[in-house]
């Protein structure tokens, strides 16, 4: 087998490990059960016993909740060929306790300060 094709073999094979993350949810209020807008979603990748904030350009990896408190946030292509990476995601909102939650998909509650 010619050097140039096992090179070829080895690129498709690094190109093809990459994945995306996209944590998603619904957020209300503890007490009224009430949806909250203008959460601040951040993600929270765990990488090679690195914690990440940003993606590769330095850009913090966030959105927002809508008016019926959906949120979804995504890390965009991320290479996975070591393994699918640990993550959490950060909720902050003015008048909330800050939420660090490993498992989304499911209704998510804060409780005000």
């Amino acid at each position: 087998m010619s050097k140039a094709i096992i090179v070829l073999m080895f690129a498709i094979a690094l190109t093809s490990c990459e994945g995306m993350i996209e944590p998603h949810g619904y957020v209300y209020d503890k007490t009224d059960r009430m949806p909250i807008d203008s959460v601040e979603a951040i993600l929270i990748l765990e990488t090679n016993d690195t914690i990440r904030l940003e993606d590769s350009k330095g850009m913090r990896i966030r959105s927002f909740s809508n008016d019926s408190g959906y949120f979804t946030v995504s890390s965009g292509l991320i290479g996975m060929a070591t393994g699918y990476p640990g993550y959490s995601v950060l909720l902050i909102k003015n008048g909330y306790k800050p939420l660090d939650i490993k498992k989304t998909g499911d209704s998510i509650f804060l409780e005000k300060k």
